[in-house]
């Protein structure tokens, strides 16, 4: 059977999602980053608020890398936004370790804070904040985790927009981590535009973008010293670089957020291919494609591919059929009656009891495949007729194995055996009617148990639970 990726991948355009017409990643290494040593490193947009003035309905995402363990009074995580604290906020700070505070302050001086959940330090996640004129909501990753009523707008024009830090009163909320992908609306998106947004697909002429800055500038870790802005790809304001030292990896160009896109996960079974853009795929592995949709949304997509192979094979010991693939479903069926389920035996070993042909449904991962016949007969299991004389108890084993010994049985030596045939316990038996085997701490599994009396021997299947 073939899969094909586009019945997959959701495609699911919404009229008037116009963000999605070209998307901006080129390749499949990752892009740059900006990393915040937390003491004066900060990006300054100068008077961009005018670029939201008056607007009542406003977005704002990025990529964040928190590392402050500690955010507290003194000492919060600026990431990104406006705030002047009085009259035009609109900002995200990350709060404590494992929240934020996601802040609208209209120009009435009206606050409205959402306490946005779901951070985890030193993880890339994705953060969008949106204001619809009637409506703020947090989005984590994509998932809208919260939501809160809200009224007004910003009408200052002279205020600037920061990256990396967040003012408050004379000193600054510096960042300890990384930024990524920052973008500003004047629109409030939707949460599937959100996600488009998250997987970096961005038109940069879309008359709502108001500021988009990649970071995607110099080299990750070298000399960037010549560079003192970040471009803004709208085309509207750059940001000003301030306080980094442009060298090394702790206030410079760092890695980005690894390799952008989506992430599918997929298992086919042995013997079926997956089809991923142009490719073909038939063995397990990690693929990497840069995928058009119909609206030419060029997205970098990474498949993790699984292939499940079924091992049929059948181990025969004597009485008892045993599959060799571990930890799958099993069913017995009867290859006499049309392959009908023998009620019952769905374990990984079946004891037979009637002579006939029999086969094993093996269900691993989701895929599906029968074992060959094996048939049983019964004839010549024993050499003689010593078996009737010993009787073993219970079989399957759980703990303990008892053997009693009618009177017919003397001096017989005793061994067991695993299927490899190491031998794991043996006596002499001498004229005792009775033995009691503690096999608690024997793996599960087939035993075969020899006894030979004189000139007599057999051979005894045991299953240990």
């Amino acid at each position: 059977m073939k899969t094909n990726f586009t019945k997959l991948f959701n495609y699911s355009f919404i009229p008037g999602l116009m963000i999605l017409l070209s998307c901006q990643w080129s390749s499949v290494q990752a892009q740059n980053g900006l990393a915040f040593d937390g003491t004066d490193d900060l990006v300054i947009t100068t008077g961009a608020s005018s670029l939201m003035a008056g607007s009542t309905a406003i977005s704002l995402t990025c990529w964040v890398y928190p590392s402050n363990p500690t955010p507290q009074t003194t000492s919060y995580d600026g990431l990104c936004g406006f705030r002047n604290n009085s009259d035009g906020d609109f900002y995200l700070l990350h709060y404590s370790a494992t929240t934020l505070e996601c802040r609208f302050r209209n120009s009435a001086g009206t606050t409205f804070d959402i306490p946005g959940g779901g951070i985890v330090l030193n993880t890339w996640q994705h953060l969008a904040f949106t204001y619809d004129g009637s409506m703020l909501r947090y989005y984590h990753d994509g998932i809208a985790l919260d939501s809160l009523p809200a009224t007004g707008y910003i009408s200052t024009t002279g205020d600037d927009f920061y990256i990396g830090g967040l003012p408050f009163q004379t000193f600054i909320f510096n960042l300890i981590g990384k930024m990524d992908e920052v973008s500003l609306w004047n629109k409030a998106l939707s949460e599937a535009e959100v996600n488009y947004v998250k997987s970096g697909c961005i038109d940069t002429s879309d008359v709502s973008l108001q500021l988009y800055y990649k970071f995607n500038q110099g080299i990750a870790g070298g000399n960037n010293t010549a560079i003192t802005t970040l471009t803004d790809a709208s085309g509207n304001i750059d940001g000003a670089l301030n306080n980094f030292s442009m060298t090394g990896t702790a206030s410079n160009f760092v890695d980005g957020v690894p390799g952008g896109g989506s992430t599918i996960n997929a298992g086919i079974c042995s013997g079926d291919s997956y089809t991923f853009g142009s490719q073909t795929l038939t063995a397990s592995g990690v693929y990497v494609d840069s995928l058009i949709s119909v609206n030419g949304c060029d997205s970098i997509v990474t498949l993790n591919l699984v292939v499940t192979s079924v091992d049929t094979s059948v181990t025969l010991f004597t009485t008892v059929l045993h599959s060799n693939t571990n930890a799958a479903t099993y069913t017995w069926v009867n290859c006499n009656n049309n392959y009908t389920p023998i009620p019952g035996q769905t374990s990984q070993n079946y004891v037979v009891t009637t002579g006939g042909s029999y086969a094993v449904i093996v269900s691993l991962n989701g895929c599906i495949d029968t074992s060959s016949c094996h048939n049983l007969t019964f004839a010549g299991i024993e050499e003689n007729n010593i078996a009737d004389y010993i009787h073993v108890y219970p079989n399957p084993i759980a703990d303990y194995l008892s053997i009693n010994f009618d009177q017919q049985v003397k001096d017989a030596d005793i061994q067991i055996a695993d299927v490899e045939g190491r031998i794991i316990w043996n006596t002499k038996h001498n004229n005792s009617m009775h033995l009691k085997i503690d096999v608690s701490q024997w793996a599960a599994g087939i035993y075969v148990m020899k006894v030979t009396s004189s000139d007599k021997t057999t051979e005894l299947r045991l299953l240990k639970k």
